[in-house]
């Protein structure tokens, strides 16, 4: 590990629009050079296929915020996962996901490519944190890189319907960066990689984690709507 100087640069999250065209210049670069195959014997996780890969976590993150209600419960709190509206958009979400990233290649990545990572100094970029280095699907970076600066800063002073529209931005600037790196379908490829993001955000980021339950509600509030959103 070495120190920063102290005149590096670093982006600020939410990013404003001048700052995420620079970082997305940063990522399609890092994208371009950085290696595809890895350079260790692969674990087994590693080895399912990008649809699994993807469908094992979402999995999972269902059941770590099912277990997190069952504590609340037992403690006497109100419980915060909500069923009856999350299960029909979960279901849709894993065939979006399913369809999405079927066929589509796990690839060597830095894992945690996101602007808390990346500085500037003396107008170069220089990325820190290689120690989530693993095999990812094909894609998962674009939904990633949009969790990082705008599904976990959900503004508090915004309707939701405005915060959405954020969000289709992000897409759309997604879309393209797709595009540039020549990934096939790039539509459908973004749309399953942000329903994957954003449905993992309400299980694990949100409903799993000891929150305040008035936090959790404003959070919902801004995600519930975009999953549905995106899903239907």
């Amino acid at each position: 590990m070495e120190r920063m100087p102290n005149d590096s640069q670093r982006f600020s999250v939410p990013m404003s629009d001048n700052d995420r065209e620079k970082f997305l210049d940063i990522f399609v670069d890092y994208r371009t050079h950085f290696p595809t195959t890895p350079d260790r014997p692969l674990n087994a996780i590693e080895q399912l296929s990008s649809a699994e890969f993807q469908k094992l976590r979402l999995h999972r993150w269902y059941e770590r915020a099912a277990l997190a209600d069952v504590e609340r419960k037992r403690k006497g709190q109100p419980e915060t996962l909500p069923v009856s509206e999350l299960l029909p958009l979960y279901y849709s979400a894993m065939n979006i996901v399913s369809t999405g990233f079927a066929n589509r290649p796990m690839i060597w990545c830095h894992g945690h490519f996101k602007p808390q990572e990346v500085f500037i100094i003396n107008g170069r970029p220089y990325i820190t944190d290689f120690g989530h280095m693993s095999m990812f699907p094909e894609g998962y970076e674009l939904g990633f890189i949009i969790w990082a600066d705008y599904l976990t800063t959900p503004s508090r002073t915004v309707l939701a319907a405005e915060w959405i529209a954020g969000l289709e931005s992000w897409i759309e600037a997604m879309i393209t960066m797709a595009k540039k790196l020549h990934y096939q379908e790039p539509e459908q490829l973004v749309r399953a990689s942000v329903v994957e993001r954003l449905l993992g955000t309400i299980l694990a980021d949100v409903c799993a984690r000891e929150f305040p339950l008035g936090e959790i509600k404003n959070r919902l509030v801004m995600l519930m709507p975009a999953l549905e959103k995106l899903v239907r």
